[in-house]
């Protein structure tokens, strides 16, 4: 068991740091936020598992199932109901936006406010957003018609590492829309499937992580050893070495310049700095930045990172890591997310049972797409008689209505409908163009536009040897991407390696392939297309060429290989985050306190929190708790310790006044570090 880091060790951690002009201190001490919870002070080890899951060899995949053993001791008190801060009259509520994150929000408010009445609002004719999966009819080579299912949103998503807890409203999601058996997961000895790679500067190189497995050392020695030679002959990591060293210098005399601090709590100030500039700055040299670090970029955001800010990005934690005083038993981070674990854990115990295997997963899917997801959370929400949708009713206007003191929502047929809380979950410059001038902050914010082709060959195993997930193409060299493309799915190898379900249910869905064959996505755009105007983008007969080019290019597919094409534009998809994101936000903030009644209007979504599948839900469901006053209820008698006004607040942007990192020993966050249900005491 991981010692305790006890208060006075805390203290002379962060005494170095007080005088720094990054940091300021924020009021209550740390030990007021952790106080002790008994509930969860259990070992792993006393949990009854109430999720038993097939053995995980391999590649091979494991399908979640419901719980079938009794509850082990102590699991009555899990579920309990949510404090109320204050109880609510009923309101009108309407959501703006039916993808993931608006799903999310409407599910949420069903739970936490069941009173409300809720109107989802989508310009579109389906739900689900990005989240998207297409059937298409192909001849195979045998000449029969077989379908083949394309995917233009995410495929899997992996489970949170460290700190972080979204992944914990995924699993309440499974649990409660109950698709535990349309549901599968990758173990991360999942051997070839789990194979990554980039495209420098002319093939690919493997940038698998080396896996240490103690039951196959000569296969982890083999796998250090590969990393190790790809690192000294690779072009693509030409720097590495003075790169990794100048940082550890850089690193080490920035420690050494930090000065005092007097509790566990620090409100931070980094500098505005885009990721390319904060790794170019550490390792003496863009190297780096522009070979390996711009594809990673291109694969979460489509973006360019020169661009995109350090400080709001995934890599955010790298810089906490060097500003923030270190301690061998102590992390930084959220208090938000150690709310949430708390929250989640306690009152569900399937979240916990799959938290605590998720540790061994590296992916997790649905056997027919992510839709599954989305289509659940949507048949739930038509089976409430509160809540109603407005499919094909593009919102042209959001104002407020002083006289009534409700948001006021247009749609293209002029009619004018009054709510009492508004939550947009719109890319936030479309919603700065709803609300005329009311937001200027918003108007500054950008997103890239991605257009997706999906291609399958009759012949399998095209992309041999090179299997796996796929590959990432940085920003040089251009002359290898004549196309714009920002990385290539190998759909094909992820599918064969999750396997068909046990479920007969699940199999006859028919959301999956019926044929075999080579089937790749190829994402084309992103911030390449940032100076183009929107009449100057490929149609989709041009984005087939331009993809099967790329094919034919990076993985030596011949043109001569009959394909199977479907494009799809993506405009404004994915929100760039760029320098001065808090700074942005925070004015957001004041501007929608001051324009929609102290907050009538919410935000919530990609353009405010971290791109992807798992934040967009968290968001979703944070939005939701504080517009219906619940509070995180701590112990069975009815004490609230902590609420979402702080990280939330009636705008969605509270978080962005401040910039709060707590310091909480490693030992007692779950399923993180090595640990089982952990000890918050």
């Amino acid at each position: 068991m991981a010692s305790r880091v006890s208060d006075n060790a805390l203290r002379a951690l962060l005494k170095t740091y007080a005088r720094s002009p990054r940091c300021t201190l924020t009021p209550p001490s740390l030990r007021r936020w952790l106080r002790p919870h008994r509930a969860l002070a259990r070992s792993a080890s006393s949990l009854a598992a109430p999720m038993a899951l097939a053995s995980i060899r391999g590649g091979s995949t494991t399908d979640l199932k419901p719980a079938t053993t009794a509850r082990s001791r102590g699991y009555g008190r899990l579920r309990r109901g949510y404090a109320t801060a204050a109880q609510s009259a009923k309101r009108d509520i309407a959501v703006l936006g039916g993808g993931l994150t608006g799903l999310s929000t409407a599910y949420y408010l069903t739970k936490f406010h069941p009173d409300a009445k809720i109107t989802i609002y989508e310009s579109s004719d389906r739900l689900g957003g990005w989240v998207d999966t297409e059937k298409a009819e192909v001849r195979s080579d045998e000449g029969t018609t077989e379908t083949v299912v394309f995917e233009r949103g995410p495929r899997t998503v992996a489970p949170s590492r460290g700190p972080r807890y979204d992944d914990l409203v995924l699993y309440e999601l499974i649990d409660e829309l109950k698709l535990q058996p349309h549901t599968y997961t990758l173990p991360k000895s999942a051997g070839p499937s789990a194979r990554r790679y980039i495209y420098y500067p002319d093939h690919l190189v493997d940038v698998t992580p080396p896996t240490a497995d103690i039951l196959d050392p000569i296969g982890t020695a083999l796998s250090f050893l590969n990393s190790a030679k790809s690192v000294l002959t690779e072009p693509l990591f030409e720097g590495f070495i003075p790169s990794v060293l100048t940082m550890a210098a850089s690193t080490e005399r920035r420690k050494a310049s930090l000065s005092d601090v007097q509790a566990g709590m620090l409100r931070c100030a980094f500098p505005e700095e885009s990721i390319g500039e904060y790794f170019t700055a550490r390792f003496g040299r863009p190297d780096l930045v522009n070979n390996l670090l711009s594809a990673v970029v291109h694969g979460i955001y489509g973006g360019d990172v020169w661009k995109l800010s350090m400080h709001d990005s995934m890599m955010a934690r790298v810089a906490v890591q060097e500003y923030l005083p270190q301690h061998p038993t102590g992390t930084w981070m959220k208090l938000e997310d150690l709310y949430l674990a708390r929250d989640l854990l306690y009152r569900n115990e399937m979240v916990q049972a799959t938290a605590q295997q998720s540790r061994g997963w590296s992916f997790i899917g649905f056997y027919n797409g992510f839709g599954t997801l989305t289509d659940a959370m949507a048949e739930a929400l038509k089976k409430n008689a509160n809540v109603t949708f407005k499919l094909g009713e593009p919102v042209t206007s959001v104002a407020y209505d002083k006289s009534h003191r409700k948001v006021k929502i247009k749609t293209k047929d002029k009619h004018a409908t009054l709510y009492d809380k508004v939550v947009s979950t719109l890319f936030s410059g479309t919603l700065a163009r709803l609300t005329g001038d009311a937001l200027p902050s918003l108007r500054d914010t950008s997103a890239v536009t991605i257009q997706l082709v999906n291609l399958w060959y009759p012949t399998p195993r095209l992309n041999a040897p090179n299997t796996g997930f796929g590959y990432l193409v940085p920003n040089s060299p251009a002359v290898a991407n004549p196309y714009s493309a920002l990385g290539v799915i190998f759909d094909s190898d992820r599918e064969a390696a999750r396997g068909l379900p046990r479920d007969p249910a699940v199999l006859s869905a028919g959301r999956m392939d019926t044929v075999a064959g080579t089937k790749l996505t190829v994402m084309l755009g992103g911030h390449h297309w940032a100076s183009l105007p929107a009449s100057s983008w490929p149609d989709a007969d041009q984005a087939a060429d331009m993809a099967k080019a790329t094919a034919q290019l990076h993985l030596g597919i011949p043109a001569s290989e009959r394909a199977v094409a479907s494009a799809k534009v993506c405009r404004e998809c994915i929100p760039q985050q760029t320098v001065g994101h808090q700074r942005r936000m925070a004015a957001a903030h004041e501007e929608l306190l001051e324009a929609f009644g102290g907050g009538q209007l919410a935000v919530a979504g990609g353009s405010y929190s971290p791109p992807g599948v798992l934040p967009s839900l968290r968001a979703g469901r944070d939005v939701a708790m504080q517009i219906a006053g619940r509070g995180y209820q701590t112990d069975g008698q009815g004490r609230t310790a902590y609420g979402l006004d702080g990280h939330v607040g009636p705008t969605g942007l509270a978080r962005f006044l401040k910039n709060e990192w707590a310091l909480v020993p490693k030992a007692h966050l779950p399923f993180r570090y090595g640990n089982g249900l952990a000890l918050f005491d």
